[in-house]
């Protein structure tokens, strides 16, 4: 083999050797800096979270709640996502009709003060679900709220992220994140 030759394959090797860490680096940063993961088996779900958020685990209905930090000192509202996991094995249904009984809820709840923006199909955890975005008008502070959900066996999981309605999009790169990292388990 000449030396050239010999240039070219070790070069190349370099080149590999530095994409390999690169690549590293990124999947380091990602698992172990940018991201934790929660998991709770007794509801059979996992989901990641940004490391520099605060969460707190069967608080008001939920099973957990992620919280983003506070802005400032003067910061009214904490923008957070919920994971709710419904046993719904007395009534049970699939995500049809589950889907139609929860967007009516929110109907009564809210009365003519929620305003849809959005009511589609959605994937969750793999499995077929529904995504609906709505906004609450008419309340001191006027906030949005996406609720995903799905239903498998007599279970419905539902992923709500909520937020005021001029900062909904400061955090949806993150929860797009957390929502592509939500897993069911068994």
């Amino acid at each position: 083999m000449d030396r050239r030759t010999k240039q070219k394959i070790i070069f190349a090797l370099i080149g590999i050797l530095g994409v390999l860490l690169i690549s590293y680096a990124g999947v380091v940063y990602y698992q172990g800096y940018g991201f934790r993961k929660y998991t709770d088996r007794q509801a059979g779900f996992s989901i990641q979270y940004p490391r520099e958020w605060a969460y707190a685990p069967n608080k008001d209905g939920a099973n957990v709640i992620f919280y983003t930090p506070l802005e400032s000192d003067y910061d009214a509202f904490q923008e957070n996502i919920n994971v709710a996991v419904k046993d719904i094995s007395a009534n049970p249904v699939g995500l049809d009709e589950f889907t139609r009984i929860a967007i009516r809820q929110m109907e009564i709840v809210f009365k003519d003060r929620i305003e849809v923006l959005e009511s589609t199909p959605y994937n969750l955890g793999n499995r077929f679900g529904h995504k609906f975005v709505f906004q609450i008008k008419g309340i001191a502070l006027s906030a949005r709220m996406m609720m995903v959900w799905t239903v498998k066996g007599d279970k419905a999981f539902q992923v709500t992220y909520t937020a005021q309605t001029d900062t909904y999009g400061h955090y949806m790169d993150i929860v797009e994140k957390m929502l592509k990292s939500f897993k069911l388990l068994g």
